[in-house]
């Protein structure tokens, strides 16, 4: 049985010596490797739609930026919807959507902030 087993994947980080196992990487490496295989495989079988969730929690500042950069550059294709709590990322989308919680009407709210015509 093909998938039973898992998928071997041995990331070498760039300005590193050696090609490392996965848990030997740091949070930020994991998570870059991670989305690495994630948009390889996007790009092999075109994905309608993607839903990453709070990806850049480990990310830093210079990563995330080129994780929006990348997403821009490479999904006009694909629809990515990123869910984050980092102005590195959602500062630098095109269209925001968020929720509260209305107290009067015990209901969610939802909203829509189109940022496509503001430059970064």
């Amino acid at each position: 049985m093909p998938f039973k087993q898992g998928v071997l994947f041995k990331p070498c980080p760039p300005n590193k010596r050696a090609v490392y196992e996965v848990d030997q990487l740091s949070g930020g490496e994991k998570t870059m490797a991670a989305l690495a295989l994630l948009f390889a495989l996007v790009e092999t079988v075109k994905a309608p739609f993607v839903v990453l969730d709070e990806v850049d929690a480990f990310l830093d500042k210079e990563n995330a930026n080129l994780l929006a950069d990348f997403v821009k550059a490479k999904c006009a294709q694909t629809q990515c919807v990123l869910i984050s709590h980092k102005l590195d990322l959602f500062g630098r989308s095109d269209n925001l959507l968020g929720t509260s919680f209305d107290l009067n009407q015990k209901t969610s709210k939802i909203f829509q902030l189109d940022l496509s015509g503001y430059p970064e």
